[in-house]
């Protein structure tokens, strides 16, 4: 854990002597490790609630759903995409906003696959989705942080992911090298939408453009990298994805009813990959061949859009069974609140695509 600063001082944050569950800083400022595993690093004063971030049951309804491993082609894809982008040697990465670690365990996974000795780390605000992410895999090293001012060195990240969650191009900078990568990735406009016309009836066109949010730091390398194919759900399928996003505190009796009467629902998968690195580095450096294989057609499956790019190769999920996916000055040894909890790293789970122009539809 070689990486962490301290969120008061931002000075290194080291492994104490006498044990390996406490770290703290040359101002003596300390934070113990949860029994779950993780590190608590989130201040009071960057809470902006008593309890920041998705609450157990966001976090439980989103959990039962991926363990249907229906996310698995999105996992694919991005997890495909971060291993043509990491450099040799590769020091770490980062998942920022990482929720309940469906993503990051899968990512590193393949990642391990190429440099066995690259450390991981999942941040979220949301100490109810960290505790979560422990249950994953206990070698990644687990925040519960802000993602605005994460206790990271500075430019110490090879790697960040950003995955269907609020995207901080000042912070993001902070932590990467001038030849770092992240990859942000964001629903289409056509994402879910046979679920959401049922639920708001006219659904207007729009959506986030990543490169104009990103262009202030960062340069996108290549062009988008797009995932996309049809999903059969049925009922109890129907009501996971339901639960697990936002809209269902947006529909009303009525679409619940509609939506209760159906034996099954098609819907159309449509997410959008970026690649950007510092600003001005692909004025320095070649640019990068990201992924090639991420262009190609879900195997067996009819795009229901025509972007140029379309999807990742199903390698080991069954298209037919896939369904949607969709979110810390004392000058003596301090503490964290047990409690504190997720500063707001907008998770997957709460940011809407509707009938406005949405930041991203898990």
């Amino acid at each position: 854990m070689k990486d962490l600063a301290c969120p008061v001082c931002q000075s290194k944050l080291n492994s104490s002597k006498e044990t390996c569950n406490t770290l703290m800083c040359r101002k003596n400022h300390s934070f113990d490790r949860a029994r779950q595993g993780y590190w608590n690093l989130l201040l009071a004063q960057q809470k902006k609630s008593k309890n920041p971030g998705d609450d157990k049951a966001m976090v439980d309804a989103r959990r039962h759903f991926l363990h249907m491993d229906l996310y698995r082609p999105i996992a694919e894809s991005i997890g495909q995409l971060a291993l043509s982008l990491l450099p040799e040697p590769a020091n770490a990465w980062l998942d920022i906003g990482c929720g309940e670690g469906y993503y990051t365990r899968f990512i590193h996974e393949r990642l391990l696959s190429q440099q066995d000795g690259i450390q991981a780390y999942g941040l979220d605000i949301s100490k109810d989705a960290i505790k979560a992410a422990c249950r994953y895999d206990k070698n990644i090293h687990w925040l519960v942080a802000s993602g605005a001012k994460a206790p990271i060195k500075s430019h110490s990240m090879d790697l960040l992911t950003c995955l269907f969650t609020r995207l901080m191009p000042e912070a993001f900078a902070q932590l990467l090298p001038s030849n770092g990568h992240i990859i942000v990735a964001n629903s289409g406009e056509s994402h879910l939408i046979e679920l959401r016309e049922i639920i708001y009836g006219e659904v207007k066109s729009g959506g986030l453009d990543p490169v104009s949010v990103m262009s202030t730091h960062f340069d996108p390398v290549g062009e988008p990298h797009w995932v996309n194919y049809p999903l059969a759900l049925n009922q109890t399928q129907l009501q996971a994805l339901l639960a697990m996003t936002p809209h269902f505190w947006r529909t009303g009796p009525e679409a619940k009813e509609k939506l209760a009467q159906l034996d099954n629902l098609t819907v159309t998968v449509n997410v959008r990959l970026d690649v950007f690195t510092p600003k001005h580095q692909l004025e320095q450096t070649n640019e990068v061949e990201v992924c090639p294989d991420l262009n190609a057609e879900v195997e067996g499956k009819n795009s229901t859009e025509a972007p140029q790019n379309t999807a990742v190769p199903l390698n080991t999920a069954n298209a037919e069974d896939i369904t949607a996916f969709e979110s810390r000055e004392s000058t003596q040894r301090s503490t964290l609140e047990s409690d504190a909890k997720n500063d707001k790293i907008v998770n997957e789970s709460e940011i809407i695509q509707s009938q406005t122009p949405p930041i991203v539809d898990p």
